[in-house]
Order: structure tokens, then C-alpha cells, then sequence
């Protein structure tokens, strides 16, 4: 019987600040050009308003989300023990729940847009989706490519996840 000890990452706070903080630039920057289409501009181009309160009504969204995230008490985001991996970064993550060593088939690692990530193959993906609220193609990317795991809000840097992801799983196998 394979025993090792919980890792537990927490979430990096600076990190979420800057998010924060970069998400309210948007809004201030998107409240701006919509003042300036309303009541500055000679015409109004109802499809830039639109199309402005969209994008600042989705920056406000994630600026609620990131706050939540700031001043919750669980601040654990990546969980590796003896049974599987939970990941919390992403809400895909926290509905997933923890995966099991055993519903792994392969680890992959990649890099887009500049944040590297851990892809996690699995052999049954339909098991852990089911309870997601997302789209048809969005499931069926997970089931065809995996679960993806990123460092981009923890307190830890991507090799050393990666070895510790890789470790584990490896351990796992006996």
C-alpha cells in the first residue's frame, strides 16, 4: 500500500491582486470609452455600446469572482495525496473534484499564451464532467485533450508543480 503525505499549494494572494487589479483597469478603461460614446461622441453607435457594456459587465463578473477568491478562508488551490490530485484554480477544477491516481492515463505538459500548464489524460473523463455546467465542445475537449492544471494563481512556479504532479503520479504507479 502506497502512503505519502498531503502537498497542499495555496493560492498566491499577490497574484490574485494583480488580476484584481489589472480586471478594474479594464472596467475603468471600458466605463470611460462608453461615457465618451454617450454622451461626448456627436453619434451613438449602439453596437460599440453594446458591445462595451458586454465586455465591462464580464470584467465586473470576474472582478466579484477574483474578490470571493481573495477573501475566501480556504486558500488551498492544489491538493496532491495518496489518492489523486484536486485542483481548485478554475471553477471546471472545483466542480471536477479530486481526480484519482488511477483515472490518469498520461501526464503532458504545454505552454499557451504564454501560461504553461499539466495536462492530465484520462481513462474514463465522462466520470468527472458530469457534473460541469459547460457546453458540448467544452466537455468534449476534456474528454479528447484532459483536464488542464496551471500554476498561474499558486504559490509555486511551473517546474516545481510539474515535479511534484509528475512525482506523485509516478508514485502512484508503484
Amino acid at each position: 500500500v502506497w502512503i505519502m503525505n498531503e502537498k497542499i499549494i495555496e493560492f498566491n494572494t499577490k497574484k490574485q491582486i494583480k488580476i484584481l487589479f489589472l480586471g478594474g483597469i479594464v472596467i475603468v478603461f471600458c466605463l470611460f470609452i462608453l461615457y465618451n460614446m454617450i454622451f461626448v461622441a456627436p453619434k451613438i453607435k449602439i453596437f460599440y455600446v453594446i458591445g462595451m457594456l458586454l465586455i465591462s459587465s464580464t470584467a465586473t463578473y470576474y472582478l466579484i469572482l477574483a474578490l470571493k477568491s481573495i477573501f475566501s478562508k480556504d486558500k488551498r488551490g492544489l491538493i496532491l495525496n495518496s489518492n489523486g490530485i484536486y485542483f481548485k484554480g478554475t471553477s471546471n477544477g472545483s466542480k471536477i473534484g479530486q481526480i484519482n491516481w488511477t483515472d490518469i492515463k498520461s501526464l503532458q505538459t504545454g505552454k499557451i499564451y504564454g501560461s504553461n500548464f499539466v495536462t492530465l489524460k484520462l481513462f474514463n473523463a465522462e466520470k468527472y464532467i458530469q457534473n460541469l455546467d459547460i457546453d458540448l465542445k467544452s466537455k468534449e475537449y476534456i474528454i479528447n485533450n484532459g483536464v488542464v492544471i496551471t500554476n498561474d494563481e499558486l504559490s509555486i512556479n511551473f517546474e516545481e508543480m510539474k515535479i511534484l504532479i509528475t512525482k506523485y503520479y509516478n508514485e502512484s504507479k508503484g
